[in-house]
């Protein structure tokens, strides 16, 4: 038996029904006349939405509408074609909807008088309800504009086809207590052993508290609510285990009386592979935020997604977030065009498993930072089609590697930069040990040359030059240079060292020197020089050690330099 009920929206108290002892497909009057329709240019866009529209307009008389368009949705559900409605009236079409149901006044009332009205159907086969259809009537201009949507009450054929005998069952309520259960239930309760005899108070719903699944029992029971569909889990204090069950609850009669029917699945199993699934989410996303990583997985039809780890990696404001498009590759925006181009004609001829896909991108940031990323990818066939294919892309920040390589190479090169300074120091001291040593000869050739009786006077001489010169090795040392020493600290220091050791300390030294770093091969022979002027004049100036000044001047005008050595006793 068929069992057609209609409930307004906004009037409860506004009800029909009508019951059906056939199998329903002699519902339509298919064999009635025809009359001429309006022509709607825009009909097609019609075809293909997931809800019901149909499209009327008046009799001349106004008692009846005619049909100018039926959408494929309810055409499907109907089984009808578009000759066999379009252009028909509605009431000998549809006879007992019209009038046992009286949608025919409905129809009439939201076209004179310009109303919105919202129903329902409720269609039961044998006593179980199999769907509701949700309508709307609205008038637009001299139209009648009809809208339906079904929803099933059945469980779905994935859900059934995923569980076995002893996962599903049902049972009937009535004045709050479970009256009648189905052999499937039962085996639910004692073949499984997982349960104990089930009562109306173990019906917890999640997320409703108790008083909120009561005011939905009694919606159903008075029609106000047609079906609800919620998950409980269940606790059992026997056993210790915990059961989770999808419920779908409909309006139902049970011997004769108002009763709700509840259709139970245990999704236990799937709860948990749920958990795990979720868990894995959970550290695969630890994984991407402590290494710096976000997936990219987009298919050749155009569908895009990206783990979430890609707005954190590119610093975007939640804002700026809420207005990434659908599809929208975000990366797109902080890479140079010819990264981009880069990236998609290696897509675009990539061979399947094949080419991989490797670069580093220079990425700034929403926040205006300048960041590195490592990027991979690899283009994949469809297992379930494969004539598709997806491209997954691992994305991974590495500026702070990036930074490290790059001041390291820095600090290499300056390392390089430091070897290079000491060999060429190393080269330069030899060559300037190998000159000194030619000067010191030269000087030992002439002092014995005219020293031949008073070798002693060779030997102090030589000393003296060699000191002058260690001296002058010692202040390059000091002034940090490979080739410069500062000639005032050098000739104070030379001078002052000769005046003390000749003359004990008995001649008073006056400089005038430029504080200045000059060349070495200035100050080599300068220090030669004023090493053997000094020792003159002490030696000539100042005998048997008298007192008095010695005077040194050294100053330089542009690109000349002057030197004067005086005495005054």
């Amino acid at each position: 038996m068929i069992e057609i009920y209609l409930f307004l929206e906004n009037n409860l108290t506004y009800s029909a029904s009508f019951h059906y002892e056939k199998d329903g497909t002699d519902f339509l009057n298919l064999n009635t006349p025809s009359y001429p329709v309006k022509n709607l240019p825009y009909s097609e866009l019609f075809e293909d939405l997931d809800y019901g529209v149909s499209i009327l307009h008046p009799t001349s008389d106004g008692e009846d509408f005619i049909y100018d368009l039926m959408s494929e949705y309810l055409r499907n559900h109907f089984h009808v074609s578009n000759e066999e409605i379009i252009g028909h009236k509605y009431s000998e079409v549809f006879y007992l909807f019209a009038h046992n149901l009286r949608i025919l006044d409905l129809m009439k009332k939201a076209y004179f008088d310009n109303e919105r009205i919202d129903y329902k159907h409720a269609i039961f086969v044998d006593g179980e309800l199999k769907y509701t259809l949700d309508n709307t009537l609205l008038r637009e201009d001299d139209l009648l504009i009809l809208t339906s949507i079904m929803t099933s009450a059945a469980v779905n054929k994935f859900d059934l086809d995923i569980f076995n005998e002893y996962t599903q069952g049902s049972f009937i309520i009535q004045n709050k207590k479970i009256v009648c259960k189905n052999s499937a239930f039962n085996l639910m309760e004692h073949d499984n052993g997982s349960l104990r005899p089930f009562t109306f108070e173990d019906i917890k719903f999640e997320g409703l508290t108790y008083n909120e699944w009561l005011n939905i029992y009694d919606k159903i029971l008075s029609c106000d609510l047609l079906n609800y569909k919620g998950s409980v889990r269940y606790s059992n204090y026997i056993t210790g285990d915990t059961t989770y069950y999808d419920m779908y609850l409909s309006f139902t009669l049970f011997e004769n009386k108002a009763a709700i029917k509840v259709n139970l699945t245990d999704v236990t199993n799937f709860r948990q592979e749920e958990t795990n699934v979720r868990r894995l989410e959970e550290h695969l996303y630890n994984v991407n935020v402590l290494n710096k990583c976000a997936i990219l997985r987009s298919n050749n039809k155009g569908n895009l997604y990206w783990t979430p780890e890609i707005y954190n990696l590119l610093e975007m404001s939640i804002d700026e977030i809420s207005r990434v498009k659908d599809n929208e590759n975000v990366l797109d925006r902080y890479v140079s065009e010819d990264e981009r181009k880069m990236f998609y004609d290696w897509a675009k001829n990539a061979k399947t498993d094949d080419d991989v896909f490797k670069s580093q991108f220079k990425v700034v940031t929403s926040k205006n930072h300048t960041k590195y990323f490592y990027v991979s990818a690899i283009v994949k066939h469809d297992d379930e089609d494969y004539n598709s294919t997806y491209l997954v892309s691992l994305v991974r920040d590495i500026t702070d590697t990036y930074v490290e390589k790059l001041e390291l190479k820095e600090k290499n090169k300056q390392l390089e930069d430091l070897l290079e300074d000491k060999k060429m120091l190393l080269r330069e001291v030899h060559h300037r040990v190998k000159n000194n040593l030619q000067i010191i000869l030269s000087y030992l050739r002439l002092d014995l040359h005219f020293n031949r009786d008073n070798p002693n006077v060779t030997i102090h001489n030589t000393r003296d030059r060699i000191n002058s010169m260690a001296l002058m090795y010692n202040k390059t040392l000091k002034y940090n240079a490979v080739d410069l020493i500062n000639i005032h600290d050098f000739l104070k220091s030379l001078v002052s060292k000769l005046v003390e050791v000749y003359s004990y300390g008995k001649i008073k030294v006056n400089l005038n020197v430029i504080d200045k770093g000059l060349d070495i091969d200035i100050v080599t022979p300068l220090g030669l020089i004023i090493n053997e002027l000094v020792l003159n004049t002490i030696k000539y100036a100042f005998p048997d050690n008298c007192e008095g000044e010695l005077n040194i001047l050294f100053t330089n005008d542009e690109n000349n330099y002057k030197l004067v050595i005086s005495d005054m006793v």
